[in-house]
């Protein structure tokens, strides 16, 4: 039996911390060329820190071949821990070399993924830009990714920053009409953050410009435009920029998505408007050129406005019929309440002698009275 205890461990480290979980690595004691103890093992205790005391939370036997260990579900978050990691050898005096340890706290919360500023692609270089991470001074570095994509062997980028106070980086000589995959995230500690993942397009020309605007219909309050979709594959939308003549104000609408048409609403009636696309590109930093400035004049807002059927003209018509019918007979009504009886009628049967004798007939007096009555528009029953 070997009379010395076995080697320590060499660089024992915590490289990926979590709030229920850390993993531990390190290196054997021996190189390759070095004969080892028989029944070499390893002894990984894992410790919490409160206060000046310690309380041992479990212990892993690992086998001499293994460099690394994973506690799960063994920490909580925000809390201190030390890892201590012997050898351990049956045939060796004594068994355990000299303890190596390592302390830790646990992450109170994996880090958010940095936020994307934006993507300018020039040529054949591309420089994203991103805003760090709020709350996270502890961001010591930054993974970055990028790849190549839509080719069988991608090219693939990847290297860490050097601390975590840069917000942009530059990449060179990028293969034009190409998608890239951009990729990075945060490392704290040996924690690593969630990804922020974008893909960009490096084009072999500029965004062109849109063609053949054209007014397909219109209505008093709206107007519908179509034009020829451009074909860069990393288009994104259309803007169009609206200018109205009578109130003299310009805005300018983003349509939803990459369509060729777009409808135009709350216009005022009668009015004339000067219009003008154009494409929008991923990441919103490139443009294209305005197409020429067209414009089209709303319709007239008819007597009874906008948007009435035909069944609602013709009700409304009808019922104004019935309006004047009503008051006309409310008018004759009332006239012959006021005048009385509009005629005269005799009870007995008269005639008239060419003699004017009265044999019978109508007296000279009552043929005067008739006649007057007559004239006055009175009317005489026979």
């Amino acid at each position: 039996m070997e009379t010395e205890g076995p080697r320590p461990p060499r660089f024992v480290d915590i490289v990926d911390i979590k709030d229920t979980k850390a993993t531990i690595t390190w290196t054997s004691g021996y190189s390759d060329s070095e004969s080892k103890p028989n029944n070499m093992e390893y002894k990984i205790t894992l410790y919490e820190l409160i206060g000046e005391t310690k309380r041992m939370v479990t212990t892993h036997i690992a086998s001499g071949d293994q460099t690394q260990y994973t506690f799960n579900g063994k920490t909580e978050a925000g809390k201190r821990y030390s890892v201590v990691v012997v050898t351990h050898s049956s045939s060796t005096s004594p068994r355990e070399s000299t303890p190596k340890d390592k302390g830790f706290r646990s992450n109170s919360a994996r880090p958010e993924a940095p936020l994307l500023v934006a993507i300018k692609v020039t040529g054949t270089d591309s420089t994203v830009f991103w805003r760090r991470i709020p709350g996270r001074g502890d961001v010591r570095s930054y993974d970055v990714h990028l790849t190549q994509l839509g080719v069988v062997n991608p090219a693939l980028e990847q290297f860490k920053t050097k601390d975590g106070l840069e917000d942009s980086y530059k990449f060179s000589d990028l293969r034009k009409g190409f998608f890239y995959e951009f990729k990075i995230r945060a490392v704290v500690d040996g924690e690593v953050g969630k990804w922020l993942i974008q893909t960009f397009f490096v084009p072999e020309g500029e965004v062109k410009k849109v063609v053949d605007p054209v007014l397909v219909k219109r209505t008093a309050n709206t107007a519908v435009l179509t034009w020829t979709s451009g074909t860069r594959p990393d288009l994104k939308l259309y803007e169009i920029e609206l200018k109205s003549e009578r109130r003299g104000i310009t805005e300018v609408i983003r349509t939803t998505g990459l369509t060729n048409s777009h409808k135009l609403e709350d216009l005022h009636p009668g009015t004339t408007y000067k219009y003008k696309i154009r494409a929008v590109a991923n990441n919103e930093n490139e443009k294209g050129p305005w197409s020429e400035t067209l414009e089209f004049t709303t319709a007239e807002a008819g007597v009874l406005g906008t948007g009435a059927s035909t069944g609602t003209v013709v009700g409304i018509v009808l019922a104004i019929i019935a309006i004047v019918i009503l008051i006309v007979i409310a008018v004759m009504i009332y006239r012959k309440k006021r005048s009385g009886t509009p005629f005269e009628q005799f009870g007995g049967s008269v005639k008239f002698q060419k003699n004017g004798a009265n044999d019978g007939g109508l007296p000279a007096q009552e043929m005067d009275d008739t006649a007057t009555a007559i004239r006055n528009g009175k009317k005489l029953y026979i």
